[in-house]
């Protein structure tokens, strides 16, 4: 992984980390060994099984070692700095807790000043570098070494989702809005009829939710109605998040201003935030192609009309993040297919979800960056390509990316089921999605995702 991908690891922390702490924490390495205990025989060079567990006993956990001396506590029974207790990891078949682990990570006071211990002796000082240290060492842990578990395990057909968890922030989100427009109407009572249509698009909003949870029980197949869930569920919470951004944001700027320069403002504000909501609205209309029935049945439709639909519905959503879009159809102005319209639309939804993330991180590491996401629709058999200039996507990772669970977003983002449920989509209409070898954005790092429908028909 370079420095892009790590600074996404670290950044949702609750203090800020600079970036420069990658370097500073400085090299280190990490040897890791899992292992069942209930397979635990004797071995010759040690002794009988009773031996064998005494001595698993004495070293398990992951120690932390300086210059070969052992730093305290860490590895101790009590002492689970890496979050690797039951609770934690536990999940059905093997269980990732520090008793079935004996491991060790080795620093140096020459190459690593600044993880120091405490005047007590007991553990590192806190700090930006052993902040870095530890959550690097944990996403290893926690979601790399536990998707390989979930693999070995042969559970990743089966895709856990508590809707409820999902159902609840949607309303917690919707009830932050509310909140802070009703708070804006109090102030504002000139401004009552449009906060007013506002709150009726948030009710509208809500209730797409409802419908799209009832028409997705109703599937039969459980995978089919875990993924049409989880997609579901993914698009409303994304919106849900920039609908309670949105009415804070004009909030806050109302309470900060200067009450005498106010009023003249206050409407353009309103209208502002108006527009954002039906911005939004748009994309949850979309959502009617999502509902069970629509989602299974086959129509024909033109591509480059659903693209275009899409990209309007987050005509906010790309102004606020400075996004620049283009859409290039060689010429073309209709193009047909013939596939599961909704489908489609999770695709590219998903797509830019990504693409917005690791660009607002590259923003935030180069002032004089410009986001620019290209999307070439053409005659099948390569129906999309879609292009943003990012990051992008280590090459070892190209697979990766597509399995159930695995992210390297930061952890308030880190979900890794929104390429997944891409190329399942693409799958079922009997086409592939998958990252194109073409490096011109980034020597070394993958830009661009083709979207390939072989029976689409123009």
């Amino acid at each position: 992984m370079e420095r892009i991908d790590l600074n996404s690891l670290t950044k949702d922390a609750e203090i800020e980390v600079p970036v420069s702490a990658l370097q500073t924490v400085g090299p280190f390495s990490f040897e890791l060994h899992w292992f069942n205990r209930r397979l635990l025989r004797r071995v010759d060079s040690i002794g009988e099984r009773k031996q064998v567990l005494a001595l698993q006993a004495q070293w398990s956990g992951i120690m932390l070692f300086r210059d070969g001396y052992r730093v305290f506590p860490y590895g101790d029974d009590d002492d689970d700095w890496l979050g690797l207790d039951r609770r934690a990891l536990a999940s059905g078949g093997y269980k990732l807790n520090k008793a079935q682990f004996i491991g060790r990570v080795a620093i140096s006071r020459a190459e690593n000043p600044n993880l120091i211990d405490q005047t007590n002796r007991e553990g590192l000082k806190e700090c930006d570098e052993k902040f870095v240290l530890v959550e690097l060492l944990r996403f290893v842990v926690q979601e790399r070494l536990r998707l390989f578990m979930k693999e070995v395990d042969d559970k990743v057909q089966r895709i856990d989702l508590d809707l409820s968890q999902s159902e609840k922030l949607v309303q917690d989100l919707r009830a932050r809005a509310q909140l802070s427009l009703r708070e804006l109407e109090k102030r504002h009572k000139e401004e009552r009829p449009q906060l007013r249509d506002i709150l009726a698009v948030i009710d509208e909003m809500s209730s797409y939710f409802s419908t799209a949870k009832e028409r997705a029980e109703q599937v039969e197949d459980e995978r089919d109605r875990m993924i049409q869930l989880a997609g579901v569920g993914l698009m409303l919470e994304i919106v849900a998040h920039e609908l309670a951004r949105s009415t804070e944001h004009t909030l806050r700027i109302i309470e900060e201003a200067d009450s005498q320069q106010l009023p003249k403002e206050v409407a353009a504000l309103f209208s502002t935030l108006q527009d954002e909501m039906k911005s939004m609205n748009k994309r949850l209309r979309i959502l009617d192609p999502l509902s069970v029935s629509a989602r299974q049945r086959k129509e024909t439709f033109d591509m480059v009309a659903l693209v275009r639909e899409i990209v309007a519905g987050h005509k906010g959503h790309f102004r606020r993040h400075h996004v620049e879009i283009k859409i290039l159809t060689d010429g073309r102005k209709e193009i047909y297919v013939t596939a599961v319209r909704g489908m489609f639309v999770q695709i590219l939804e998903n797509l830019i979800q990504n693409s917005v993330y690791w660009m607002d991180l590259r923003r935030g590491d180069e002032d004089d960056y410009h986001p620019i996401i290209e999307i070439r629709i053409g005659e099948p058999p390569i129906l999309m390509e879609y292009t943003d200039n990012g990051p992008g996507i280590q090459p070892s990772l190209r697979d990766e990316v597509f399995k159930a669970f695995f992210s390297t977003k930061g952890k308030t983002r880190r979900q890794g089921l929104g390429l997944y449920i891409a190329r399942d989509c693409a799958d079922h209409n009997s086409g592939q999605l998958y990252l194109s070898d073409d490096n011109r954005i980034h020597k070394g790092r993958l830009n661009t995702f083709i979207l390939e429908l072989p029976k689409a028909i123009s």
